[in-house]
């Protein structure tokens, strides 16, 4: 069988994030608090977390009647920043730890490479400088198909492709057997799901690749696409979750679009999953976009699983052009 890097017992002590993408534990608790802001607040919320901001100039103003009209809500939001800073709050990170003895164990990774990665290298030879065990990605384009099934025939013999034009496309590659449960189809003309079992060590584990519509993807304006991000996204989710094999350990992974606190990631955590980054590195950004005066970061990428697995590390890695980063975790069976 062939093995990943992760593999050896001694990798996952070695590996480190990388010093370029630094950990925000406190930024993190803060962008809760912005979030709470964020869905009262419509001035702020027209420009939250995305490129909008180049184009909405806001006034000190504005947002101050904002929370004006909302006191308790601008104090519950400073209480918890200045909590954060002072010490921390809430369970600290989980620490990585090696499989443990005999246990079988295996690395999944979601990556956006954005639309098929333009065609430059770099990106696709991302995913095999990760090494994971199965790779699940997004916006994959038949041209990076056609270079991805050549590049990584021996690293991954077993391939499942549902390439398209713009940003719909998705993959799965894999070390292990994997069979197609099916793609499922988001209302709307938005981007598909793909509902993937994985033979992999330890037994039978399906996947659900997702990959929720972007924030100005709704037919409905700008302005309105972006506020009506968060009920569109819980829809696509209760659509696609409904597919999952109760029987089977579950992985739901993907570009999210919306960050830790968002509702589709707060639904599947109501039905007992686990966001992994989060509780290893809290305010680990996945996503980046230049703007002016610097540049955003946002945690956009998750991989959630449920209790039936148990989580050994997870983390993120810089390769590539795109604006989204690798996102990687490192399982085992929970009854092992």
């Amino acid at each position: 069988m062939l093995r990943s890097k992760w593999h050896d017992q001694s990798a996952w002590q070695s590996h480190v994030l990388p010093a370029s993408i630094p950990e925000f534990p406190q930024l993190f608790a803060c962008n809760v608090a912005d979030d709470y802001i964020l869905r009262a607040s419509p001035t702020i919320k027209a420009t939250r977390g995305s490129p909008v901001l180049q184009t909405l100039a806001l006034s000190g103003e504005d947002v101050a009647a904002d929370l004006s009209s909302h006191p308790s809500l601008a104090r519950a939001s400073q209480m918890l920043c200045l909590a954060v800073i002072a010490g921390g709050c809430g369970e600290p990170p989980l620490q990585p730890r090696p499989p443990s003895e005999g246990a079988p164990h295996f690395t999944v990774m979601t990556y956006n490479i954005e639309l098929g990665a333009k065609g430059e290298s770099r990106t696709l030879d991302g995913i095999g400088a990760v090494d994971a065990d199965i790779a699940c990605l997004q916006e994959v384009t038949p041209a990076s198909e056609l270079l991805m099934r050549e590049r990584y025939a021996d690293l991954y013999p077993y391939q499942l492709f549902q390439s398209k034009g713009g940003a719909g496309g998705l993959a799965v590659l894999s070390r292990f057997p994997l069979e197609d449960r099916g793609v499922l189809l988001a209302p709307e003309g938005w981007h598909p799901a793909w509902h993937v079992d994985v033979q992999a060590p330890g037994g039978l584990v399906q996947i659900l690749n997702i990959h929720l519509r972007s924030l100005f993807s709704a037919d409905t304006g700008p302005l309105r696409s972006y506020l009506s991000t968060d009920a569109d996204h819980l829809t696509e989710m209760k659509l696609f979750e409904q597919h999952r094999d109760d029987s089977l350990p579950a992985i739901v992974l993907g570009d999210f679009n919306e960050g830790v606190s968002g509702d589709a990631v707060q639904f599947l955590e109501e039905q007992g999953f686990r966001n992994l980054l989060p509780a290893f590195h809290p305010g680990q950004p996945t996503w980046r976009f230049p703007a002016v005066g610097g540049q955003l970061q946002k945690t956009y990428d998750h991989i959630l699983a449920d209790d039936s697995l148990q989580p050994l590390n997870a983390w993120v890695e810089t390769h590539g052009l795109s604006d989204h980063l690798p996102v990687i975790a490192h399982l085992q069976p929970a009854t092992w």
